[in-house]
């Protein structure tokens, strides 16, 4: 389902990546794919550009490095936007919707008739959910502007509730204007001035037992060991593996020589992937047991 072959098809391409060994972490896997995907006369790298796909490429990794994951649940109550953003002169009459895994759970156009404006002068809008969001797992949010003939959407972002830390604001998750979808790309702060940001007002995420932890089934060695040889291949002088055709050795090594090259095809991905701090997710199966035992 992928139009262009650069988004949703460099997530699947970049987790791969990792998951086989090829890449050590999210940013080199990103930066491979962009790599290869890109033509040699091309202007511009044509790589995984939405803030929500990094975002989650950087969950693959944190994913392989615990053996799996968990879904906390936690809710939302709010929504403060910072920075008005400027789709029409006089501002914006903002509204939202909360997805969870793809269905829709609330609509704040349908909680509130009466909808706050938000004008050019204003530095922040706090807007109120008509009653406790509950959130778990994939979240989607939706920002939409209200309009008499046709209402428009400004930005959206995705995030998993596994991987949430902690902000600087109490009770908040906090998502630049760099890490939100769409308004990450309005460079000249057409619309979306610098200083935007959306935070979320929730409640702190639930604590998982060792029960809902979901182990993934790891890689094998085999597959490990050959794809790191395949790497050495593409990448160091005299390491040639056999198994590999030799016109696609050469292709490849032209590729890992513009790789070496670029040192990052675009300067989100060091934002988003300083967010995904390993340490500050990780679980202990066996602290959470001894937790549940009283311990």
């Amino acid at each position: 389902h992928c139009k262009g072959g650069k988004g949703r098809t460099g997530v699947f391409v970049a987790a791969w990546l990792l998951y086989s060994s090829f890449s050590p972490d999210a940013r080199d896997a990103l930066q491979w794919f962009a790599t290869a995907r890109t033509g040699e006369g091309a202007k511009a790298f044509q790589g995984v550009k939405q803030p929500s796909q990094q975002r989650y490429v950087g969950y693959v990794q944190a994913i392989l490095m615990n053996q799996g994951y968990s879904c906390p649940r936690m809710t939302m109550t709010a929504l403060l936007l910072k920075g008005a953003p400027r789709p029409r002169r006089d501002g914006c009459v903002p509204w939202f919707v909360v997805e969870v895994d793809g269905v829709v759970v609330y609509d704040h156009s349908k909680q509130q008739k009466d909808l706050g404006t938000m004008t050019p002068k204003m530095d922040e809008l706090l807007i109120v959910c008509g009653k406790d969001v509950p959130l778990e797992g994939d979240v989607r949010i939706m920002i939409y502007d209200r309009d008499p003939k046709q209402d428009m959407l400004l930005c959206y972002f995705w995030f998993h509730t596994g991987f949430i830390e902690p902000s600087e604001v109490p009770d908040s998750v906090v998502f630049p204007k760099m890490e939100v979808d769409m308004a990450c790309h309005d460079q000249r702060c057409r619309v979306f001035p610098s200083t935007f940001e959306v935070q979320l007002r929730v409640s702190k995420p639930t604590k998982c037992g060792p029960e809902s932890f979901r182990r993934i089934i790891l890689p094998s060695e085999g597959l490990e060991e050959r794809c790191r040889r395949m790497r050495a291949a593409f990448t160091q002088p005299g390491q040639g593996d056999p198994s590999i055709p030799g016109g696609a050795e050469q292709h490849f090594r032209g590729i890992a020589q513009r790789f070496e090259k670029s040192n990052s095809y675009d300067p989100n991905v060091t934002t988003l992937l300083r967010r995904q701090s390993m340490s500050s997710i990780r679980f202990d199966p066996d602290a959470a047991a001894a937790a549940a035992d009283g311990k």
